[in-house]
């Protein structure tokens, strides 16, 4: 099984899997019009799929967010995924942040200390908290593995 996780946010962190062969932070480009940021997110998922080869594609459910820009750009986010994960013929998952979070370290309001902290314990030198919490979405669609 090979799973792309995406920790989907303005700062996006990813993390191909099972094993965290390849790993990092995306950011999403700043002073343009929302339309023009989802579009260069979508290009870029599209060079992921295709580079890294995934047959998973999974993503964390998104929530309303601070702002109404925020809730947009968050749920822009998860559409294109769904689009994409569809258009390349892959499974696509969800799982809530709270969801997540107890899954991967037994508690649904592990902050992001304790992400990284649980990544450490597993053996995956992953330092940056968005990078975490991709690394516990590749975690969690391996354990679903249907």
């Amino acid at each position: 099984m090979r799973v792309l996780g995406l920790d989907a946010a303005s700062t996006l962190g990813w993390c191909v899997g099972p094993d965290a062969s390849a790993w990092g932070i995306w950011k999403l480009p700043e002073k343009v019009n929302n339309g023009r940021r989802l579009l260069e997110f979508s290009i870029w998922l599209n060079r992921m799929i295709l580079e890294h080869k995934p047959d998973t594609l999974i993503i964390e459910a998104p929530l309303a967010g601070k702002s109404v820009a925020v809730t947009r750009i968050l749920f822009g986010l998860f559409v294109i995924g769904q689009v994409l994960a569809a258009k390349h013929g892959i499974r696509f998952l969800e799982i809530y942040p709270s969801s997540l979070k107890k899954f991967f370290t037994g508690d649904g309001r592990a902050q992001k200390d304790d992400m990284i902290a649980e990544c450490l314990r597993r053996g995956f030198k992953i330092t940056n908290h968005n990078c975490a919490d991709a690394f516990a979405l590749v975690a969690y669609a391996v354990s679903v593995d249907l």
